[in-house]
């Protein structure tokens, strides 16, 4: 870690308010294998440095089963929204006729899709590629949006943390994910 990354870090730690020591490597490896996904390397950093306890931040520490339906969200509200409200994206061609058949072929889509990480309450980070600099999306049902091209512009704007390097001026593209952004 760069004495710009550390500096970052405890900009970003006073911004946040209560936090925990940060997460050890076996603490991260048993995270990662519970729930089937790897942190890509910034936040696997940031949850390092310090886990953030304040808020709508996740409980990595806490009820598996709630960091489950965490995980779980976004998906669930998506096939609800199929399912109930008629939803469906345009670049996924014409709906089937049956609901049931929607929610087969959106099920076939969120397997193929990167696993999204929560940030912050209806924030997530995708899992993929496991890369720094994946964008931040606010999930709310089917409506998908950019809370921040990467995790650093994130915090820059959700949590007024002032970072001069790290400006995107798009956000990477995501598979499936980034189709739904509206």
């Amino acid at each position: 870690m760069t004495s710009g990354d550390q500096l970052y870090f405890h900009r970003l730690v006073s911004a946040l308010g209560p936090n925990e020591d940060g997460l050890s490597d076996a603490e991260v490896v048993a995270i990662e294998q519970r729930f089937g996904f790897t942190f890509p390397p910034d936040l696997r950093d940031l949850l390092q440095y310090c886990v953030p306890v304040a808020g709508q931040f996740p409980r990595w520490r806490g009820d598996a089963a709630e960091l489950e339906k965490t995980l779980a969200r976004p998906g669930d509200e998506l096939r609800f929204e199929v399912q109930y409200n008629g939803f469906w994206a345009p670049k996924w061609g014409p709906r089937p006729v049956n609901d049931n058949l929607a929610l087969v072929f959106l099920e076939g889509m969120l397997q193929a899709a990167p696993l999204l990480i929560p940030v912050y309450g209806r924030r997530y980070l995708p899992s993929e590629p496991c890369e720094a600099g994946n964008p931040v999306f606010a999930l709310d049902g089917s409506s998908v949006g950019y809370a921040g091209f990467d995790l650093v512009s994130y915090f820059k704007y959700e949590f007024h943390v002032p970072y001069v390097e790290g400006n995107e001026t798009a956000p990477r593209r995501i598979e499936f994910w980034s189709d739904l952004v509206g």
